[in-house]
């Protein structure tokens, strides 16, 4: 396919980007006719279906990517995030360790995990998974947004404070939600330094 497959990868990003997730289906459709053992498409193609919110189809296309693959973190990731968006927790959990197994370098795949622990409560896993982002990634602000929620919610507000200073010294207001994370920060005694 050669430079046909990179055309048809331009195409695909292209209406990803533009949310024609339905569309970006139907190319993936005509690819995986002529390369039905490509992973990629594959993996392509569940996403799409991910963001169309077609869990069931998207999870069908990662687990078939994962056949021609198994060394690729996304898939595992990706499937991680069906299974969250499920609410089947310990799921989501086993397949981002699956990723973080295949590659330890990539932070998203730490904090898509820690957030997850965070939502079953296991704040200290939650907290090592965001510092582990963190030393991957230390100008990623929503690492220091997500570790600062897990530190509050242990009554560690010091530590807590000081990840939402981070997290404001990073985005600036970025998200909107710079005035909330100062009011966070003095709701638990320490001053906002930005």
């Amino acid at each position: 396919m050669g430079e046909d497959f990179s055309q048809l990868f331009s195409k695909i990003k292209e209406l990803h980007k533009n949310g024609k997730f339905e569309e970006e289906v139907e190319l993936l459709n005509e690819a995986i006719k002529k390369e039905p053992h490509n992973p990629n498409l594959y993996l392509h193609r569940g996403n799409a279906h991910y963001y169309n919110r077609n869990y069931e189809y998207s999870l069908s296309d990662y687990n078939t990517a994962a056949k021609y693959d198994t060394d690729n973190p996304w898939i595992y990731n990706n499937r991680g995030n069906i299974y969250e968006a499920q609410n089947k927790l310990d799921q989501a959990v086993s397949e981002y360790s699956k990723a973080i197994d295949i590659d330890s370098s990539i932070s998203g795949m730490y904090i898509n995990r820690g957030m997850v622990y965070a939502q079953l409560d296991m704040l200290d896993n939650a907290i090592s998974d965001f510092t582990r982002a963190i030393e991957l990634d230390l100008d990623y602000a929503n690492c220091y947004n997500h570790r600062g929620r897990a530190y509050q919610r242990k009554g560690m507000n010091k530590q807590a404070a000081e990840d939402f200073n981070q997290y404001l010294r990073l985005s600036g207001n970025t998200y909107g939600d710079a005035e909330e994370f100062r009011e966070y920060i003095k709701s638990m005694g320490y001053t906002p330094e930005y």
